[in-house]
């Protein structure tokens, strides 16, 4: 052991930290203490990156994580002020915690599932393809057959001597292959009545009926050709090899387009030159044939079923984006083909099955008799009375039916599968390659069988029936093994892009493959033939590299730019921080855009740190995004642009000296952004300064995130502007649609473009969300351009009972009524606490400017306001928009978790959801007719779920009378008086009582129908026991106990909600019965009623300690003087000292308090001195000169009114030139829609430099006097250090001195 280091080679900040380093610095071989950072050769210490981030970057962290290198822990918490605190405590996000075991366990089950699709896709489409050659290897008129005769041992057989084939051998074949082929056809019929049916799609026009009649005639005539005419004259091995060109026409189609492309752009030679050669091998099977087999029959029947075969895939290689015009044309042909397809189909599918039908009888009558395929055998007949020939052939049909069945069943095997692993990603391993070897694999496995059944006539005789086997010759020459590589591999290439092309994220069957179903008899070639082919596009990274250089050297990109800077130089306008990208470089329009809005109120900190978090970790995964774009030149496709702007309702209070100030939850805000940044980080990480601005409707707190992005904080103030959720929505959907998009941006075809890429994320003040999550939704939106909005799986959180029941039931609504909705028609609500809306479907007509309407009508009251994202969601629907849910979107929020907080939030909810749901029935002609999801039979099951919602408490008050009939052996009658008992009295409560009333009741009933409900199980169960599973009673309840597992278990990560079914059982009477009649009952109150809502609007503190509550009931109100002459309300000012004076001293006038009051003197005094200097010019706010930083907000025309001219563009009309819109304002607001405060006001000069520099000559002795008061209180901590950007008090009227000392000690 050596001896430990001197001291004076560490950090040493502080006595304390000397110390502790002498204890624990006895280390070995030099090496410093555990915890400490020794110093460099050049005597200096480490410090602080200069990112802003803290310590060691994040790769430098895992490079030294990787090589076991120490790790600084000192370099990530030394502050600035105070290095010797080095000792801290990390919040630990319980929720990201994920055990080694479970990440292990979920690497080990994607491999299984690679694993898995690969073989499911494999081995199905391998007996799908044997099956098909073996029955149309049978298809011939064969007149011998061996049969086998099983030995005494196991698997041992002999062959006998050949015997006669009857002439109806062949029957089944010829109808097992037909039905074969008609099963995709049919479940094509099925696909696309019920499309048709609950969704809009166009009638195809007569010229556009006719072409694809043609196109589906010929390639039907082609397959039956090839099937009933082509390969019964081949043995199997050379059938197998000629499926290897039914390729012929999408190599013609890729070689036109390639090779225009060559000839013209000079570009992509090698591709082009690599689809000649394909078809050249593909056409070569057309022509080798004669050469290699001069005795085949009918060579140009086969030439014409080769390339009518391959016409089913035109579609996929032609495209209206080509040079070449006659691509160009085709790929118009194929795109309305594409809007009108299911209504074609509908007809197709059905022709298509008559005509194989047909072309079957055409074919059984060349090689036999026609009335052979009527000759039937009776498949499973009774064995007992017939003859041992008749047993053969029934035992022959009843294989060949199963065959027809086993190559129906791996046919949809195959395609589902291959299906499922595009849709998660897994099609490289999982769809491309098993595809890709199919054919292969089954030219190879008959090679084996045909030698294996040469050397034993009775091989797989165990297997099939001796009366059907593969065709197989005397050989196969070379010359057949060497044609076959060069159409394999020209079918290969014409495939290839199945390896190269990407799946997208929740990517529809639509989106995957160009016709919605396979080919039944060829499913490994339509599989491959028919993926859809899509070129993606690539962004440039030039134009965000002069994006960011831009910005980083505060240049603008159009001189004509007309914006207001927030923070003087340093700072350029918000609007241009959007929009700049598109100036310079139009393809940066495309830029997908994200603006997360969040409104805010009085969250506990809990809640809005959850939040924040949830911004802070978008805002870190679009910097890393940026930052591989901009550094190590990555084309990231889903590369998107971020801005969070929180709106805070009832943000300003009053108070006695400054006036209108924050209020305590802005504080609590205010303190959270930087534990949100830390807990993300895992690092302290210093945030800059926020900017503080002075706005109409209240202030705003502008933060810059570590990276880079902003975050908004809007602080209403409900005397200024409207409060509540609906009208914070409306002011940020106008400022970042109206003002941003229309106002900013003069081009208007920029404007369509940013428009139709700009989104919105909807957010409540609790939501919890990772970056993965909104990825989804902003998939969906990017698939579809009539999809207005999209809306994801929302998780309950918290404890109690009420927690619990709301975990299962958000869980059976997503799981099905969600689902159910998405699938037969359109979600009707996207939840304003996690959605994700298209900008340019909110600023379409009769969207916003409706949704902005104020409420007149009782009605209107319980529509607009209790239910505002219900409502926007109508709207959207009845303009033509679909709302789509996405399961894989995960997002998290609290729950009330008090009964009477939920049943409040039902009472808002119910009435809305009822009061929505019967305005758009009300209206489902033009809902109809705008939007291509809402069918008239969905607006049939939309009237049969409201008809039950109304009925609904009714029924389940019926069926617990005799549910209770039943377990308690007494009459119904009896029951009824019982139950109606409470349920009369609730009522009558609900119209002489309050509210608190109310609930009482509602919670004393709800625990007794508790009890009572566990009564019903145990009785019910008991009954299921005594009369069996076959009993209505039991088959009810097991069914729906069936049906609910079953559902949890196809959500495996959701399935422990299924556990919380026996709470939402119970809760039955109490959610169903009473819960309504609450609701329907109190539709005059319009409060929301959550959270401290309710005692609020009672006047009632909701900080009060209980020992407060019983002193108010004790000892009599005091009301406050200046109070009662302002004729404000009552008050109360309590304290103990009348109770204990010896323990409770006097309330005394703080320092703080005395230093406010003489910097409201100063103010006076020099608001006489600037009078006397500047008369004659307009009047400004005092508060705005106090402060270079703090620039009043004027904007030019901030709020155009959203209109459409007749080209369907968006434009602004230049209507609405004020400030804000008016239906923001309330009542004292002045109709300028600037700030009024209770500062004093001054004349002014225009120019703003001149207002300054009048200022700070008037004022110069004042912020001296003030300053020296200050630094005896700011040095014991009684005032916080605006310089620091930690205080917020600067929104006051006087508070905006605070910042004078430390300015005027820089100047």
């Amino acid at each position: 052991m050596t001896d430990p280091p001197p001291l004076s080679s560490y950090v040493m900040n502080s006595t304390l930290l000397s110390t502790t380093a002498a204890v624990i610095g006895g280390g070995g071989d030099g090496d410093p203490p555990r915890g400490l950072t020794k110093i460099g050769s050049g005597g200096r210490t480490r410090s602080r990156s200069s990112n802003s981030t803290g310590g060691l970057s994040l790769p430098e962290k895992r490079r030294r994580k990787k090589s076991k290198e120490p790790i600084s822990m000192i370099s990530d918490r030394i502050g600035i002020d105070r290095r010797w605190d080095v000792f801290r405590s990390v919040p630990r996000d319980q929720d990201a915690f994920e055990p080694r075991w479970t990440k292990l366990a979920a690497q080990g089950l994607k491999l299984v599932m690679y694993v898995i699709l690969h073989g499911l896709v494999l081995t199905s489409g391998l007996i799908a393809k044997l099956l098909v050659l073996l029955m149309a290897a049978n298809l011939r008129n064969e007149s011998t057959y061996i049969p086998c005769k099983p030995l005494g041992f196991q698997n041992a057989y002999i062959a006998q001597a050949p015997e006669p084939k009857p002439e109806f051998a062949s029957t089944w074949f010829y109808w097992g292959l037909w039905l074969a082929m008609c099963v995709p056809q049919l479940l094509i019929l099925l696909r696309s009545a019920r499309v048709v049916v609950f969704k809009g799609v166009p009638n195809p026009s007569i010229y556009l009926f006719c072409a694809s009649f043609i196109v589906e005639s010929l390639k039907t005539v082609g397959q039956c050709l090839l099937v009933f005419f082509i390969l019964p004259e081949l043995d199997s091995v050379r059938g197998a090899m000629l499926l290897g060109a039914v390729a012929v026409i999408p190599c013609f189609l890729s070689l036109l387009a390639s090779v225009y492309t060559a000839v013209v752009e000079r570009h992509r030679i090698s591709v082009a030159i690599a689809d000649v050669l394909a078809l050249l091998g593909q056409l070569s099977a057309l022509c080798l044939w004669w050469i290699l087999d001069a005795d085949l029959p009918n060579p140009i029947l086969m030439v014409c079923a080769l390339v009518l075969c391959s016409l089913s895939w035109w579609e996929n290689y032609v495209t209206k984006t080509s040079d070449f015009r006659p691509i160009r044309f085709l790929g118009k042909i194929k795109d309305r083909m594409a809007r009108s397809r299911y209504k074609l189909s509908m007809v197709f599918s059905l022709w298509n099955c008559f005509l194989s039908w047909f072309i079957m009888l055409l074919a059984a009558g060349d090689a036999h008799d026609i009335q052979t395929l009527f000759q039937f055998s009776a498949p499973f007949g009774n064995a007992t009375t017939m003859s041992d020939e008749e047993i053969v052939w029934n035992d022959h049909s009843r294989h060949t039916i199963w065959m027809f069945v086993l190559v129906a069943l791996c046919s949809w095997v195959c395609y589902t599968a291959s299906k499922f692993a595009c849709k998660v990603r897994m099609d490289w391993f999982s769809y491309a390659v098993p595809t890709i070897i199919i054919l292969p694999a089954v030219v190879l496995f008959l090679f084996a069988f045909c030698e294996a059944r040469r050397v034993n006539p009775c091989f797989l005789a165990g297997v099939i029936p001796d009366t059907a086997f593969w065709r197989c010759d005397d050989g196969v020459s070379n010359h057949y093994v060497w044609a076959f590589g060069i159409w394999f591999l020209s079918y290969a290439w014409t495939a290839h892009h199945i390896f190269t092309q990407k799946s997208g994220r929740l990517s529809k069957t639509d989106t995957l493959f160009v016709t919605p179903m396979y080919d039944g008899l060829m499913v490994d070639q339509s599989l491959a033939l028919n993926r859809r082919r899509v070129h993606a596009k690539r962004i440039k990274t030039q134009a965000l590299r002069e994006h960011d250089e831009m910005t980083a050297q505060g240049r603008l990109p159009d001189d004509d730019f007309d914006g207001a800077s927030l923070a003087g130089d340093s700072e350029h306008s918000v609007a241009l921080s959007t929009t700049s990208l598109s100036m310079f470089n139009r393809e940066v329009d495309q830029l997908t855009k994200i603006y997360i809005c969040a409104t805010l109120w009085h969250e506990t900190p809990t809640e809005m740190v959850q939040m924040l978090k949830s911004i802070v970790r978008m805002d870190e995964d679009q910097s890393a995004r940026r930052n591989a774009q901009k550094y190590l030149k990555v084309v990231d496709p889903d590369y998107y642009e971020m801005e969070a702007h929180v709106f805070f309702d009832d943000a300003w209070e009053d108070d006695d000296k400054l006036g209108r100030v924050p209020n305590m939850f802005v504080h609590q805000l205010f303190m959270l952004v930087s534990e949100a940044v830390r807990d993300v980080h895992k690092t302290t990480v210093e945030l800059r300064p926020p900017l503080k601005v002075d706005t109409a409707y209240g202030g705003r707190i502008v933060f810059t995130l570590p990276g880079d992005n902003r975050l908004f904080v809007h602080l209403k103030d409900k005397k200024k502007v409207r409060n509540k959720k609906r009208w914070s929505q409306v002011m940020y959907m106008y400022y970042l649609l109206g003002h941003r998009i229309m106002d900013v941006i003069t081009d208007t075809a920029r404007k369509q473009v940013l428009a139709d890429n700009t989104y919105i994320l909807a957010i409540d003040g609790d939501s919890k969300f990772e970056p993965s999550a909104v990825q989804k939704l902003v998939d969906l939106m990017k698939k579809h351009s009539s999809l207005g909005s999209a809306c994801g799986r929302i998780h309950p959180i918290g404890r109690g009972v009420m927690v619990w029941y709301q975990k299962f039931e958000y869980a059976i609504a997503h799981w099905f009524q969600k689902a159910a909705e998405h699938v037969f028609g359109c979600v009707l609500c996207a939840p304003g606490c996690f959605s994700l809306f298209r900008a340019s479907a909110l600023m379409d007509d009769n969207v916003m400017h409706k949704y902005t309407k104020t409420p007149v009508e009782p009605h209107h009251f319980v529509q607009y306001d209790q239910g505002e994202d219900r409502w926007l969601s109508t709207l959207l629907l009845k303009q033509g928009y679909r709302i789509e849910y996405a399961a894989a979107a995960d997002a998290e929020t609290y729950a009330p978790e008090g009964f009477d907080e939920f049943y409040n939030q039902r009472r808002r909810w119910t009435p809305s959801s009822i009061a929505n749901t019967i305005d758009l029935l009300a209206d489902f002609k033009r809902a109809s007719a705008n939007n291509d999801s809402i069918s008239r039979l969905y607006i049939l099951y939309q009237m049969m779920v409201i008809m039950f919602s109304l009925i609904g408490p009714a029924i389940i008050f019926t069926m617990l009378v005799f549910a209770q009939t039943a377990a308690f052996g007494v009459d119904s009658q009896t029951m009824l008086i019982y139950n109606i008992i409470p349920v009369v009295t609730f009522a009558l409560l609900c119209f002489i009582a309050g509210s608190k009333a109310q609930l009482l009741f509602a919670k004393f009933a709800s625990v007794v129908y508790a009890f009572i409900m566990m009564a019903v199980v145990v009785a019910t169960g008991i009954q299921i026991v005594i009369e069996t599973f076959l009993s209505p009673t039991s088959m009810f309840v097991l069914s729906m106990v069936l049906i609910f597992s079953t559902a949890a278990f196809l959500h495996p990560r959701e399935f422990p909600n299924i556990i919380y079914g026996a709470i939402f059982f119970l809760m039955i009477p109490c959610t169903y019965v009473f819960m309504a009649l609450y609701s329907l009952i109190n539709l005059n109150v319009i409060n929301w009623g959550t959270r401290e809502a309710a005692a609020k609007a009672a006047g009632k503190n909701i900080n009060e300690t209980i020992v407060q509550r019983w002193m108010k009931r004790i000892f009599p109100k005091r009301k406050k003087a200046a109070d009662a002459e302002n004729g404000e309300s009552e008050t109360v000012d309590w304290d103990c000292s009348h109770l204990c004076p010896c323990l409770c001293r006097p309330q005394q006038t703080s320092l703080t308090e005395q230093q406010f009051v003489w910097v409201g003197q100063q103010l006076e005094r020099i608001d006489r001195k600037m009078d006397m200097q500047m008369a004659g010019a307009r009047r400004m706010p005092l508060n705005v000169l106090s402060d270079p930083e703090f620039v009043q907000e004027t904007p030019k025309q901030p709020f155009n009114r959203l209109v459409r001219n007749g080209a369907g563009q968006l434009t602004a009309d230049g209507g609405g030139n004020e400030a804000m819109p008016k239906l923001l304002l309330t009542d004292a607001t002045p109709p300028s829609g600037n700030r009024t405060t209770a500062s004093p006001t001054i004349d002014t000069t225009p120019s703003l430099e001149n207002k300054r520099r009048i200022y700070r000559t008037v004022s110069e002795s004042a912020v001296n006097e003030l300053a020296e008061m200050q630094t005896g209180a700011l040095s014991s901590g009684e005032l916080s250090d605006a310089s620091d950007g930690d205080s917020i008090s600067s929104f006051g009227s006087s508070g905006d001195l605070l910042d004078a000392r430390a300015r005027n000690r820089r100047r």
